[in-house]
């Protein structure tokens, strides 16, 4: 199997194969923090759908899932990645954009609920930056 799925074809057998590692990518990704930082200094600190400042926690999107984390680490080892195949760590770095919750919400065209003093809501993919 090549590196990168090249092809419609690839992307299907990768997936197949690697379905539940490829599943997990997304909650894995969101827990790590130095994609988070990485994300917002080549970003300029500023969500690229809005183009304001992220000053709170944020969501990492994912553009699309044509990339395979070998990594079994929850969260991956994105640092330990980018310094022994930093190829494979652009091509997932590429992939993922990091935007403001209503952003994130917005790019999905979901609707905001309203508040409720009943109901704790909890971000799928925020990290703080602190």
């Amino acid at each position: 199997m090549a590196d990168f799925p090249t092809s419609l074809r690839e992307l299907e057998h990768d997936f197949k194969e690697y379905g539940e590692r490829w599943k997990n990518f997304g909650r894995r990704i969101c827990k790590n923090g130095f994609v988070y930082r990485h994300l917002l200094k080549i970003q300029g600190g500023r969500c690229p759908q809005c183009r304001r400042a992220i000053r709170t926690p944020a969501h990492i999107h994912h553009l699309d899932y044509a990339h395979l984390c070998r990594s079994d680490d929850v969260p991956p080892d994105c640092r330990e990645c980018n310094r022994d195949t930093p190829g494979a760590f652009q091509s997932c770095i590429r992939r993922l954009l990091l935007v403001h919750r209503k952003c994130h919400m917005a790019i999905h065209g979901i609707r905001p609920r309203p508040r409720s003093s009943h109901r704790v809501v909890r971000p799928s993919c925020g990290i703080s930056n602190h």
